[in-house]
């Protein structure tokens, strides 16, 4: 049981309209739906009683509302208090993204024109969905994101920062190992290995495939690059993956392929949530991490 499951529920519970409820905190419909049924599996017992969109607690629902609405309004407090502490040391600046480091000399300028900077990163893969990341932005959960899936939400600016093609990885010992691209029609009968689906280069993968309805035959899931690394490596799957993955762990015992049909049009991009609460370092850090990218990749149209 996760605590955001909680979040939902209670407020579900007070806007008695599941549309309503996932409007009121910028996440999707199908998120909230399936947050709602995973939370009923985990107890055992329905919450609610549903007609269409709307919904009412019944009377396990009511019971469970009373004991949990309590904890969770402790819990917003807690972490009101906590925003309003961090805002106010405007040094401190949270991201989610791949290691900065896989971009040489990024992390040197930063420091270099803020040298009391304080960068605290969550690695992408750790995060579940890319709803979620919309509403950590529109919640100053955290300051900016740096990822190839699409994020928005009133509010959120993206700036497109250099194209991130994505490429199929296979063994070296594949047949398809000694070319150097591939289409995706080419791989209907092939076994993959991918990322967990929501996470945002799964999310990348999936809106690549959906261009020529192509559902790859995905056999095993993961958040962990190694875990891809090592699954392609052994010549079980292959996988899709943004060209920069190499950049990363490397391609030992691997070799990635371009995919020359249909496009790859991935873009990376940054996304931050401009509003009056934005720490002006994190504006400043914003042209920094921009200013970088065009230096280095040239200006994106």
């Amino acid at each position: 049981m996760e605590i955001r499951q909680l979040i939902y529920f209670k407020k579900v519970a007070e806007v008695e309209h599941i549309t309503k409820a996932a409007e009121s905190m910028y996440i999707s419909q199908p998120t909230l739906s399936l947050a709602i049924r995973r939370l009923e599996n985990e107890l055992g017992v329905a919450l609610f009683e549903r007609k269409g969109r709307n919904v009412r607690l019944n009377e396990y629902g009511k019971i469970f509302y009373d004991e949990v609405k309590p904890a969770i309004d402790h819990l917003e407090a807690a972490t009101k208090k906590l925003a309003e502490l961090q805002s106010s040391n405007d040094n401190k600046v949270t991201i989610i993204a791949p290691s900065l480091y896989v971009y040489p000399g990024m992390m040197e300028k930063i420091y270099e024109m803020y040298p009391n900077i304080h960068i605290s990163r969550i690695n992408s893969n750790d995060v579940s969905h890319v709803d979620e990341i919309s509403y950590m932005l529109m919640n100053h959960e955290i300051d900016m994101c740096i990822t190839m899936a699409p994020i928005s939400g009133n509010g959120i600016e993206r700036i497109p920062l250099r194209p991130e093609p994505m490429m199929v990885l296979v063994s070296e010992s594949h047949p398809l190992a000694s070319r150097e691209s591939v289409s995706l029609e080419e791989l209907r009968n092939e076994k993959f290995v991918a990322d967990m689906r929501g996470t945002p280069v799964r999310a990348s993968m999936d809106a690549l495939c959906s261009k020529i309805d192509f559902e790859p035959d995905i056999a095993y899931e993961t958040r962990s690059d190694k875990d891809i690394h090592l699954g392609v490596a052994s010549g079980k799957y292959i996988a899709i993956v943004p060209s920069v993955f190499d950049s990363g762990i490397g391609l030992n015992g691997v070799k990635g392929l371009k995919i020359s049909y249909p496009h790859s049009d991935s873009v990376i991009a940054l996304y931050h949530f401009k509003d009056v609460k934005e720490k002006k370092i994190v504006s400043a850090l914003v042209r920094v991490i921009k200013d970088y990218f065009e230096e280095h990749f040239g200006k994106m149209e």
